[in-house]
C-alpha cells in the first residue's frame, strides 16, 4: 500500500536519499551520466538544500510511503504548479 502525506523535518534525510537517486538514476537520459550535471541538479537536494524546502512558505511538500519505506517526494508550489517530481 502507498500512503502519500505532508513532508516534516523528520523526513528530511530520507528525502534527500530519494531525491539524489532519482535525480542519478531516473534522469540518466537527462543528463547523460555527465558527473558535472548530476552534482548540478542535486546540489540543493542536500540535507541544508530539503531542509530550506521545508521551510519555504511557498512549497508544500509530500512523501509516498511504501510500508515504512520513503519511496517519492513531490511538491505543490502556492500557484498550484508543480513545485517538484
Amino acid at each position: 500500500m502507498i500512503t502519500v502525506r505532508r513532508a516534516d523535518s523528520s523526513d528530511v534525510a530520507a528525502m534527500n536519499r530519494v531525491l539524489t537517486a532519482s535525480i542519478r538514476d531516473l534522469c540518466a537520459a537527462d543528463h547523460h551520466d555527465d558527473p558535472e550535471a548530476v552534482a548540478g541538479w542535486t546540489r540543493n537536494k542536500s540535507i541544508a538544500g530539503v531542509t530550506a524546502m521545508l521551510a519555504n512558505d511557498n512549497l508544500a511538500l509530500y512523501v509516498a510511503e511504501t510500508g515504512r519505506a520513503l519511496a517519492a517526494v513531490g511538491a505543490i508550489a502556492a500557484d498550484n504548479s508543480i513545485g517538484l517530481n
